[in-house]
């Protein structure tokens, strides 16, 4: 993520931190090997059949209807290779924030079927967009943050890789298109009704996929209108404090503070999630 001169994201001031909390950096960090695998796509989406478990990482038993996503595929599990591997583990990822996308047909082709999702809720904080990306699995289709008004805020889609290299593996996501708006150019009021639109191809399914969106806004900007901002642009006028804030789809909506706040006393579900 590249913040864009002169803005800051702002830490370390006591004052912000709510009480019985501590300021401290996260580094969440999802790896899975695909090689070898049976089924890669599978793997990536944590089919759980794939992963020869039955039981998630707080021993609770999984339900038969929930196919695939993180509750399969916790710290240490493997996926099953071309040559059967067995694998148990144990973890901790306290944040539902996947869902399941079904085929929009049994049979046939389903060649142009899309899956939509949408979402609104008030935005907590009123400035200038200055930073915006969504996170998508493979499968992704785009995601667009809109404004009350129906204005586009940011749209952001999946690059898909084409070939062997690192960071250009074909079949999945190795990054996606950002938004950086000049300056001033898009804002957001406080309370006001944002909507999320995301999309998932649909021509098979898809379990454990994430519809995130990260936006970074100043609190106050010297200018502001409301024209559509366009990919990849920077400005240069100055701005104040910067909030961070986090849209998915999955358990519902989650706006979080650049920083994550982690209890003091230590609890077994870990990390806990702060809505504000």
């Amino acid at each position: 993520m590249y913040v864009p001169d002169p803005y800051g994201i702002e830490i370390g001031n006591p004052k912000e931190v709510p009480d019985r909390f501590e300021e401290r950096w996260v580094l969440n960090l999802h790896a899975i090997d695909t090689r070898g695998v049976e089924d890669r796509l599978g793997c990536t989406e944590c089919k759980c059949d794939l992963y020869n478990v039955t039981k998630d990482d707080h021993g609770g038993v999984i339900e038969p209807d929930y196919i695939g996503g993180l509750r399969c595929c916790y710290d240490q599990t493997r996926c099953r290779w071309k040559k059967p591997e067995n694998s148990t583990a144990k973890a901790k990822h306290p944040c539902q924030m996947e869902y399941s996308v079904e085929p929009c047909s049994s049979a046939g082709a389903n060649v142009g079927c899309t899956d939509t999702k949408k979402l609104s809720v008030p935005f907590p904080i009123g400035g200038d967009v200055i930073y915006g990306v969504a996170h998508q699995h493979a499968g992704g289709a785009g995601s667009t943050l809109h404004g009350e008004d129906g204005r586009e805020i940011c749209s952001s889609h999946p690059i898909y890789g084409k070939g062997k290299e690192p960071g250009d593996e074909a079949g999945y996501v190795v990054g996606m298109s950002t938004c950086y708006p000049k300056p001033g150019s898009i804002k957001i009021m406080e309370g006001e009704t944002v909507t999320l639109l995301t999309n998932y191809s649909s021509a098979r399914r898809h379990t454990g996929v994430m519809s995130l969106f990260y936006l970074l806004v100043a609190e106050t900007s010297p200018k502001a209108n409301s024209i559509p901002n366009s990919t990849d642009r920077r400005g240069t006028e100055t701005g104040h404090n910067v909030v961070g804030a986090s849209a998915g789809f999955g358990v519902g909506l989650l706006v979080l503070a650049a920083v994550f706040y982690q209890r003091r006393k230590k609890r077994e579900e870990g990390y806990d999630c702060i809505v504000i």
